[in-house]
Formats: C-alpha cells, structure tokens, sequence
C-alpha cells in the first residue's frame, strides 16, 4: 500500500485535491483488504508528510502498520 500510495501522489493526475484523493484511495484499499482504515494522526501528519516527499517506502509502510495495528486495537474494543 505505501508504494501505491506515494506513485498515485507522485503523477499528481488532478489540479487540486491529488492528496485528498490519494488518502481516499489509501484508505479504501485499506479497508478493502486489510480490513480496517489507516489514519494518519495530526501530530504524526509532519513525518508522514515527510516520508511521502521522499518516496520512503519503508518508512511508509511502518507508519501505515502502526496505524493498522492501532485501528484493530480500537475495533475489537469497539
């Protein structure tokens, strides 16, 4: 997921809303195949901003593990 994430970001297909649209498209998959949502918290936004601009995809898919494991966390206390 990350290294499709940072290549729909990278061709930025739109004039406005390409990281609107990336996350959007970020969190269907997650929740398509992975079954729970990936969310990016406000005080994590500058890494993640970060790792995005430097096509780090390891370190993309760490923050998006973390995310995962947290979000499943929550649903099964939900």
């Amino acid at each position: 997921l990350a290294d499709t994430h940072i290549q729909i970001e990278r061709i930025h297909p739109f004039s406005d809303g390409n990281g609107r649209t990336g996350r959007l498209i970020l969190m269907y998959l997650a929740m398509k195949y992975l079954n729970a949502p990936i969310i990016i918290p406000k005080d994590s936004r500058a890494h993640y901003m970060e790792l995005l601009a430097n096509q780090n995809v390891t370190g993309l898919a760490d923050l998006f593990k973390k995310s995962l494991d947290y979000e499943r966390i929550r649903k099964k206390q939900f």
